[in-house]
């Protein structure tokens, strides 16, 4: 028991030098208390203001102060320090939006302040010293509630105070703002004075609301409050306030600014994107040449287009040109201006002709017509390139081939056309050599293609049908039958080929299953062979005819299918572009209207050759 007891006082003698120790170690601390730093906004102190070219989208603060040890901290970002404490200045490169900085110092309590930069390359000043001593300080208690909104942020004077504890704060009027996301921020005029040095204040909820942001052009990045959203167009829902918002698309200038989403506002925001680069300017001959950048198109818009910086092998080229290239290097905001004439390509074309009074035609790969002439030529300084060459001539077949020019080269080409009907010719030849030249040439275009055998020919046919009343369709209940048409018609060889639209026009009489009157609209196609002698040509042949029938009065419609047999006499002399046909068909139905059976028609046509 002794033993205990004395063990016990020792117990407690240690106990206490224990708690003196702590004590004594409190008082320490206490006496060791951090002091206050003050921040306060002034004017430019510089005779210029310093411009950041690395940095033209953001803006800056410049800090002055008699400390050289003062770091910084900020709740949005700060892009870049260019500090020097050794003379006092402190340089903040930071996002043109208003933001919350913070200031560490040793031996000095953490200070807060509020910047409230809006715009790029705008600077503010402040100035950053020790709190003096001031004896008219009250201890100052806040309140906020709800109990969701106690740690909301309190700015006495745009500085950052803690409200957990007393806030020292000089009597007379200082601005009081609280802030927090998702409530209406409270912002007054307060009077500190030690009869009210106690504040009180609810908040109050407030509901999100619908964002919409979009941009031109589309699918740029967005930051709000250095958070991704997605792209544009981007719709989210935010609670009213400020925020910093960044839209970045490559090849674009990123937008940084502040944007306000109040309460029952659209909150719709645009953002035009300016393209990033410099300009290329150029003046091109031809005007019609190609530019590649890197092997990539480049749209010239008036000779114009937008590059993005960086270095580019730039090629002009045109078909038939030399082709242009050039290193160039794209800077942003600079202006790349050239004036580029390519030097144009050529060769020769060297080109005789049987016989020497054909006419040749020379076309570029468009099919654009770039020379013509009769007989030889030779065409110098030609670009090269591809080219179709055609020759014509009376009683020679039409000559067309495709021929390549190149560079420094003569291209010799020798043409021969061959005759529609070698055994005429050589007729003609013996009795042109028994006559003058005037009388052969025109003997020779007269019988060119033979007393049976009729040179080829198209054109087109004007005609009117005559019916012939009894072995038309309907009997002799016709009165009247007549109609117009045109045809379209070739003659190749020993075969005539034709297509018809015509117009008729039925009267009858004495019919009491007929109407008073038809008319019809039909299309033909026919296949005839042909005889010629001398300028009359002779056929018998076959063909089609679809044709719709109308009754006027009843408004009624039927349609058939026509086979037909057609004799053919044309009187179509070879010197002439002019000529008659007379032609008599024989049709019997073949389609739907069995009332409509054989019938017969007389057309007299005039023919033109095209």
């Amino acid at each position: 028991m002794f033993r205990t007891t004395i063990f016990s006082g020792l117990q407690y003698r240690l106990a206490s030098c224990f708690l003196g120790i702590l004590f004594m170690c409190s008082c320490t601390i206490n006496a060791q208390q951090l002091d206050d730093l003050v921040v306060s906004p002034i004017e430019n102190p510089l005779s210029t203001i310093p411009v950041f070219v690395d940095f033209p989208d953001d803006a800056a603060i410049i800090i002055t102060s008699s400390l050289t040890n003062l770091r910084f901290d900020s709740n949005v970002e700060i892009i870049a320090d260019r500090s020097e404490p050794a003379s006092g200045e402190y340089r903040l490169i930071i996002p043109p939006f208003r933001q919350t900085i913070a200031v560490y110092a040793d031996n000095y309590k953490q200070l807060r302040f509020t910047v409230p930069v809006s715009e790029a390359r705008q600077v503010l000043f402040y100035s950053i010293e020790p709190k003096e001593e001031d004896v008219n300080v009250v201890p100052t208690f806040f309140a906020v509630s709800p109990a969701q909104a106690m740690d909301a942020t309190v700015f006495i004077d745009d500085q950052v105070v803690d409200i957990n504890r007393a806030v020292n704060l000089e009597e007379g009027t200082h601005q009081l703002r609280i802030e927090k996301t998702g409530y209406r921020t409270i912002t007054e005029e307060i009077i500190i004075s030690a009869d009210q040095n106690i504040r009180k204040y609810e908040m109050e909820p407030m509901q999100t609301q619908l964002v919409t942001v979009t941009s031109s052009p589309e699918n740029a990045r967005i930051e709000i409050n250095d958070v991704e959203r997605g792209s544009t167009d981007y719709q989210g829902f935010l609670f009213p306030g400020n925020y910093f918002i960044r839209v970045a698309k490559n090849g674009y200038k990123t937008i940084q600014q502040s944007i306000e989403v109040v309460d029952g506002d659209t909150n719709a925001f645009h953002f035009e994107l300016e393209e990033y680069g410099g300009d290329l300017m150029l003046t091109l001959s031809p005007s019609n040449a190609r530019v590649t950048l890197n092997d990539q198109p480049v749209d010239l818009t008036n000779g114009w287009a937008k590059v993005h910086p960086g270095t580019y092998n730039m090629v002009v080229a045109a078909t038939g040109y030399e082709t242009y290239s050039e290193p160039i290097v794209v800077l942003e905001n600079e202006v790349i201006e050239r004036n580029i004439s390519l030097r144009k390509l050529v060769g020769t074309l060297q080109q005789t002709i049987r016989p020497i009074f054909a006419t040749v035609t020379l076309l570029d790969e468009n099919g654009v017509l770039v020379d013509e002439w009769q007989g030889a030529n030779r065409i110098n300084d030609l670009p090269v390139g591809t080219y179709t060459i055609e020759a014509v001539a009376s009683d020679y077949k039409r000559y067309r081939r495709t021929i390549t020019i190149r560079e420094g080269e003569i291209e010799e080409h020798d043409i021969r056309l061959e005759l529609l009907n070698p055994v005429a010719l050589s007729e003609d030849t013996a009795l042109e050599e028994s006559s003058t030249g005037n009388e052969r040439n025109d003997v020779y275009r007269e019988d060119r293609g033979g007393f049976f055998n009729y040179p080829d020919f198209e054109g087109m046919y004007l005609h009117y049908n005559l019916f012939e009343p009894n072995t038309n369709a309907f009997a002799s209940n016709v009165e009247e039958g007549v109609g117009f048409g045109i045809g379209f018609y070739k003659h190749r060889g020993i075969i005539t080929t034709s297509f018809d639209l015509v117009y008729n026009r039925y009267q009858f009489v004495n019919s009491e299953l007929l109407p008073e009157e038809i008319r019809s609209y039909n299309v033909s196609t026919s296949l005839v062979p042909t005889l010629s002698f001398g300028p009359v040509l002779i056929g018998y042949g076959v063909g089609l005819d679809f044709t719709q029938y109308e009754e006027p009065a009843s408004q009624s419609f039927d349609y058939t299918y026509d086979a037909f047999t057609a004799f053919q006499i044309t009187f179509k002399p070879k010197s002439w572009g002019l000529g008659f046909m007379i032609d008599n068909r024989k049709s019997w139905d073949i389609g739907f209207a069995e009332e409509y059976r054989e019938w017969a028609q007389l057309k007299y046509s005039i023919v033109l050759e095209i």
